[in-house]
């Protein structure tokens, strides 16, 4: 999965960053909920969805970023949709900063909560982004 870049930003989220077995998340504002879900795995060089994300019809043999926007939109609405517990969650602090440390190997969905700060609403398209083994 290649690193966001551009198209990938705006809204809330500035940058990130992958370290290890951690996930740093820039965010241009403090207090913006984020939400983690382990969705898949990489079996064989192919990405498979796994866990609670198995049986969803969403394919990776094509991981152009297009096709990979399209992927994180449509993971993220059935884990509304359905209800599904993030693996992580948390909120950026007082510098816009949050980490996800000591994730375990895999492909994972990064979802944002709009922010709305006086009549402006802010919203982030979801993220797919793999932790590969160390």
């Amino acid at each position: 999965i290649p690193l966001p870049g551009s198209g990938w930003t705006g809204g809330i989220l500035e940058s990130l960053s992958i370290e290890s077995q951690s996930i740093y998340i820039y965010s241009y504002y403090s207090g913006a909920n984020i939400n983690l879900y382990r969705v898949g795995s990489k079996e064989d060089d192919e990405y498979v969805l796994d866990g609670d994300f198995a049986d969803y019809p969403v394919s990776f043999e094509e991981i152009s970023r297009p096709a990979l926007m399209e992927n994180a939109k449509i993971l993220e609405q059935y884990a509304i949709m359905d209800g599904i517990f993030p693996t992580a969650f948390g909120r950026t602090d007082e510098n816009g900063v949050k980490v996800f440390e000591g994730l375990i190997p895999g492909l994972y969905l990064l979802s944002f909560n709009d922010i709305e700060i006086g009549d402006e609403v802010y919203t982030n398209l979801p993220i797919l982004v793999e932790i590969s083994e160390e």
